[in-house]
């Protein structure tokens, strides 16, 4: 029996939909009562898991702050409280319940915002957490590494980059939606590379380290094959879209400074 935390999230969903293709039960446990769910509430170290997950031999933790852009104290602590706290709190709970494997979804940023001499991340780079919420996945780690071995528990850990697919929330979504309404947009000029990963891809990946016991204390750093900077992936969604898109030249620079004036650097990086 395997239970989702934010299971009616972006990941989560995906993730729920493809184990029932594979014929494996799954509960779904999300913050509010939807259809077939176990409500939970907001997660926080105070949380009761207990009924959550009785019977439950994996769980696969997606539920989490995903991006806080200001700064503001109230941010702050809503970080801490639901990714690093809450987080300590499963992990203890689950030992408790005899859970087998815990599976976190955590994230590339734990590594860094740009690879060494634009080489990729391994298994081997050292952890470079810069922002708070990758700071925030870095530390629920270390507590999943540290509580999982006092508790008997098995655990995996994922760093996935942007993913992409149906029903893809944040700042892909608003890009899909400018490509859709055929704006013309100032990203000719950018010269970058980035990994990202179709959301199909992490849940097979993910459904493998349910059933492969040789995962177990490891992290996975994990993508589609080939790199795709900002212009060819705007092209490529614009053809998919089937939607003509106009990129025009614009110093990167005055756009840092821009987003800065807005409060949106955080925008432009992702």
């Amino acid at each position: 029996m395997i239970a989702i935390t934010g299971a009616n999230g972006f990941i989560g969903n995906h993730l729920y939909q493809y184990l029932l293709t594979k014929g494996i039960r799954a509960k779904r446990i999300t913050r509010n009562v939807e259809n077939d769910s176990f409500a939970i509430g907001n997660i926080s170290g105070e949380t009761n898991w207990h009924k959550a997950l009785k019977n439950i031999e994996v769980i696969i933790h997606c539920a989490s702050v995903t991006h806080i852009y200001n700064q503001k104290s109230a941010s702050m602590e809503e970080l801490k409280k639901v990714n690093i706290e809450a987080t300590r709190n499963l992990v203890e709970q689950a030992s408790q319940k005899g859970v087998k494997r815990i599976i976190f979804i955590s994230s590339i940023k734990v590594n860094g915002e740009v690879s060494p001499k634009n080489l990729k991340f391994t298994n081997k780079s050292i952890a470079k957490p810069q922002d708070p919420y990758a700071i925030s996945k870095y530390l629920a780690e270390k507590i999943i590494k540290l509580n999982s071995k006092k508790g008997g528990l098995d655990f995996v850990i994922i760093r996935p980059p942007l993913v992409y697919g149906e029903y893809v929330k944040g700042n892909f979504l608003s890009l899909i939606n400018l490509i859709s309404k055929g704006i013309p947009l100032p990203l000719n000029c950018v010269n970058n590379s980035r990994s990202i990963i179709y959301v199909g891809n992490l849940v097979h990946f993910i459904y493998k380290c349910i059933l492969n016991s040789n995962a177990n204390g490891k992290t996975f750093l994990i993508s589609d094959p080939n790199p795709i900077s900002t212009p060819q992936l705007v092209k490529l969604i614009s053809k998919n879209l089937r939607k003509k898109i106009f990129l025009f030249n614009f110093p990167t620079f005055l756009m840092i400074i821009i987003c800065n004036i807005l409060k949106k650097r955080k925008s432009l990086s992702s």
